[in-house]
């Protein structure tokens, strides 16, 4: 039920019940393919005071980013139409 614990973290995070949704993101993390749900839990340990917590959850989302910013790069540089 990981989607189940996406959509209830993000609601009690639109609510905010930030100390709520901590426990529903976590458990979907999985899920994350673009750092958006990490974000959102960096974001909900720091609205509860646990910057510890919030650290590391943030650094992995910044290494998402990256990692798709590079990608896209890698994309946009395959797909050029150039002169033979």
């Amino acid at each position: 039920l990981l989607p189940a614990h996406h959509a209830l973290g993000r609601a009690y995070m639109q609510l905010k019940r930030d100390a709520d949704a901590v426990g529903h993101l976590e458990k979907a993390l999985s899920l994350d393919n673009d750092g958006s749900l990490h974000y959102q839990l960096a974001q909900a340990y720091r609205s509860t005071g646990n910057r510890e917590a919030a650290a590391p959850v943030l650094e992995k989302y910044q290494a998402m980013q990256a990692a798709q910013r590079k990608s896209e790069e890698e994309f946009q540089r395959d797909i050029q139409i150039t002169a033979p």
